[in-house]
């Protein structure tokens, strides 16, 4: 635990880290060779899964048991800015699209994409994903940022957004070397191009060669 006194998520490598927790979020001041030496405490909203950097490098969005919360990057360090109205989900999972969209995926439930606005202070529309647009069902889907590109997993197959027909669609690559079938619950790419998975029946790395084939 990186200080909440409860259970921790995920860890965060800097002299300044968000912890999340069951309980609340604390920002952990360090010296690099001294260890911990403040707790500071960023928001009593109970349950923090996860945060995610936005693309405009100023803000973090909190993922927590019941909605999101937006953060800004002050020259005191990160400030909590305000719970954003509009969306009380569990956001566990999350990446944010080329197009600035916010994709969120529920376990249970499905896809939800969010319209932020230019400050990302408001929610100007949320978007449903699950079985009618494409996925097998509304469970086990994921979201990774592979390459650049949102990859999406569910409980069958690998899937891409089509924004031509706003729907989801296998993603021929992971699908031709994964099959069509296939669950998978973890993607994350290294430095060099390579894919790493973790699934049901699988686990394994997808190398990339020099012409950037797999």
């Amino acid at each position: 635990s990186l200080g909440t006194g409860r259970a921790t998520y995920r860890r965060y490598r800097a002299d300044r880290r968000q912890a999340p927790g069951r309980t609340s979020c604390f920002l952990l001041r360090c010296k690099r060779h001294d260890g911990w030496v403040t707790r500071l405490l960023l928001s009593s909203e109970p349950g923090s899964w996860v945060f995610l950097p936005l693309e405009d490098k100023r803000h973090l969005i909190e993922g927590t048991y019941s909605g999101l919360q937006l953060y800004v990057n002050t020259t005191n360090g990160w400030k909590l800015v305000k719970k954003l109205e509009g969306f009380n989900e569990s956001s566990r999972v999350m990446s944010q699209d080329a197009d600035g969209f916010l994709w969120v995926t529920h376990g249970y439930k499905g896809a939800y994409r969010l319209r932020l606005s230019e400050t990302a202070e408001k929610i100007l529309e949320v978007k449903y994903y699950g079985p009618e647009q494409g996925f097998p069902s509304n469970r086990l889907i994921n979201v990774f940022k592979i390459n650049g590109n949102l990859i999406f997993t569910a409980e069958q197959g690998i899937y891409k957004y089509d924004k031509a027909s706003d729907r989801f669609i296998p993603e021929s690559l992971f699908s031709n070397l994964l099959g069509t079938k296939t669950q998978i619950w973890y993607l994350q790419a290294d430095d060099l191009g390579n894919i790493y998975f973790v699934g049901r029946e699988k686990i394994g790395m997808l190398r990339q060669n020099a012409r950037g084939e797999y």
